[in-house]
């Protein structure tokens, strides 16, 4: 590696605060603001950014009026060979996206009667380390989604359903930092604590009060 420029993708105009890069480090998507200020999500394919003559391609860039603060791939079901799939997350929004037909499309979680709620942080089961971790769970759930707010609630989504299926109240204020591992979660809050939960998050099993948020 040598450390030079590949690319140099130019699609937003200024703020780009959200980025992700798919499990299988072929698409990048980004968010930022165009040249008229207005919000937008851009996905590339960088699949040959590597290559002898490096190319990189836009797939899509669409303005969206719904806010979006985090930004991540899902992971892919059973090695499923389609378009990676994205979700964001941001006020009172949590949303999916997925290119049909060469463009993006999104639609909406319905968050029941959550309004006025900031997402601020998701996160998701990790995949399978290998063929044989995933042969041997096979009545393992697909993907666990986990989507932390301003109100100190956890979020438990199914993203292949695209269902909500549990809200945990689990901080007394912003849940600003999440983290989802194999059997354990981890958050960290405005509160000044960190938390580790087992994923039923029926109790804390470990937590550290921190000096500052």
């Amino acid at each position: 590696r040598s450390g030079a420029c590949l690319a140099l993708l130019q699609q937003h105009a200024c703020d780009m605060h959200a980025l992700a890069l798919s499990h299988d480090g072929t698409r990048l998507a980004a968010v930022g603001k165009d040249h008229r200020a207005r919000q937008m999500l851009a996905l590339w394919d960088i699949s040959a950014a590597d290559a002898p003559v490096p190319a990189v391609e836009l797939v899509d860039a669409k303005v969206t009026l719904h806010h979006v603060r985090r930004l991540a791939f899902v992971p892919p079901a059973g090695g499923s060979a389609e378009e990676p799939q994205l979700a964001s997350c941001g006020f009172e929004s949590v949303r999916f996206w997925r290119v049909k037909r060469g463009k993006l499309h999104c639609c909406g979680l319905p968050l029941q009667h959550h309004e006025g709620e900031m997402l601020l942080d998701l996160a998701f089961d990790p995949p399978p380390a290998s063929p044989d971790e995933e042969a041997a769970a096979p009545d393992r759930p697909p993907v666990r989604m986990l989507v932390s707010s301003s109100g100190g609630k956890l979020f438990q989504v199914d993203p292949l359903a695209r269902r909500l299926e549990y809200v945990f109240a689990l901080h007394d204020g912003p849940i600003d930092a999440l983290a989802l591992g194999r059997g354990f979660a981890v958050t960290g809050g405005a509160d000044g604590k960190l938390c580790a939960w087992r994923l039923d998050f029926g109790a804390c099993w470990l937590e550290r009060e921190m000096e500052g948020p």
